[in-house]
């Protein structure tokens, strides 16, 4: 733990959303760190860790890393720190002050770009991350630094050996995939259903695709949940209950399509894979464009 004596520290101080916010809030943390030549650690991802070859022995979720053995006693400190770094930023106390600072993410108009952010970061040995990247970042940062973050978040071979067995007879035949994010679930409510899509409109969906693409294609389908409207069509694959599993398979498609999310925004940023982002409005097209993704 000597390096604690030598770096600045950036501490993710609670977990927020699910797998793709937690993947792009860490991300942005990793690249503030090194430009701050700090450390990152971020405990809270821990839940999701067992997934990325980088945290294999990496309970403290840092980055760089800190390798450590993972054991009993490791696993009961780890939720304490995490249930630590949840109450520290928002206590008021004299000393929590002069010992750290706390960046409050998610403030309306928040941006992180700006001189009073940057300041405190340059300025604190001890900062922590509040809440989630709700206002201005500046997604040139992430692209220049794409290589190491890929790298961190490579998914373990199981992984990457079971999606490309899903996945593999497809691509072998030549015609492009496309993979359909499809996200239900919470966007029933979220927003009033904007961005919620029915399984029948999803399939209006692919068949548009097929006619744009001169059924040279085929789909790839990542849901939360069992689809037997899809099945027996040999052109589409589902897969639901993995999301590890379904965030690889994305990015070895072609192209994505989907309801807006951080989800499908990070399985496109992972290999550059074009995206469309479609909603209650704009999934009747006669032709869907696809653009490269920026978060």
């Amino acid at each position: 733990m000597s390096i604690f004596s030598r770096k600045k520290i950036l501490i993710v101080a609670e977990g927020y959303g699910r797998w793709g916010n937690r993947l792009m809030l860490f991300a942005y943390s990793i690249c503030w760190a090194k430009e701050n030549r700090s450390i990152v650690l971020n405990p809270s991802f821990n839940e999701y860790s067992k997934y990325f070859a980088y945290f294999k022995k990496n309970v403290l979720c840092s980055v760089p890393s800190m390798c450590s053995q993972g054991n009993t006693l490791n696993e009961l400190i780890i939720h304490q720190l995490i249930k630590s770094f949840v109450r520290i930023p928002k206590r008021n106390g004299i000393l929590f002050k002069y010992l750290s600072n706390t960046l409050h993410l998610s403030e309306e108009n928040k941006n992180t770009e700006s001189i009073s952010f940057k300041n405190v970061l340059k300025t604190k040995n001890v900062v922590f991350l509040d809440g989630f990247i709700m206002g201005k970042r500046n997604y040139d940062l992430i692209k220049t630094n794409k290589n190491i973050l890929v790298d961190i978040f490579k998914f373990k071979n199981e992984i990457r050996e079971k999606g490309d067995i899903f996945l593999n007879s497809f691509i072998e035949s030549n015609k492009l995939l496309i993979g359909v994010c499809m996200r239900q679930g919470d966007y029933r409510s979220y927003r009033n259903g904007f961005y919620y899509l029915k399984d029948q409109q999803y399939l209006k969906v692919i068949n548009s695709l097929g006619d744009q693409f001169a059924n040279d294609v085929n789909f790839f389908i990542a849901s939360e949940e069992p689809k037997k409207d899809f099945a027996n069509q040999p052109n589409i694959t589902v897969n639901c209950g993995s999301p590890a599993l379904n965030l690889y398979m994305l990015s070895r498609c072609d192209y994505i399509i989907g309801p807006p999310s951080t989800f499908m925004t990070w399985a496109s940023f992972y290999n550059d894979v074009p995206v469309c982002y479609i909603d209650s409005k704009k999934w009747e097209s006669a032709r869907f464009e696809f653009e490269p993704t920026i978060f």
